[in-house]
């Protein structure tokens, strides 16, 4: 007896709402997954996915000539950015034998 496969229904799309920022809204400043700090950079659209409780906010800007989109919970302020290390420039010398 030979059973046809049962049919799922594709997952249903979290509604999303997106609006301009306003040309006045302050830069923000976001971590990577590396735990650097990134930014300045201006906000240009605000966007929410889904509904209350379990929305989620993104931000997205133009940083080093494109789009990014930023998750809410990865913002950061300026006191944290100006308080990381900076990089430093490390050069390895090959020890010949």
């Amino acid at each position: 007896m030979n059973k046809k496969p049962k049919q799922s229904l594709p997952p249903q799309a979290a509604p999303c709402q997106i609006e301009v920022c306003r040309p006045t809204a302050h830069p923000i400043y976001w971590a990577k997954g590396d735990g650097s700090i990134w930014g300045p950079a201006r906000p240009e659209f605000l966007a929410r996915e889904g509904m209350d409780p379990k929305a989620s906010y993104w931000i997205v800007v133009q940083f080093e000539d494109r789009p990014v989109w930023i998750n809410s919970t990865v913002l950061r302020s300026k006191q944290a950015f100006e308080r990381q290390g900076k990089p430093m420039i490390v050069t390895l010398h090959k020890e010949y034998r």
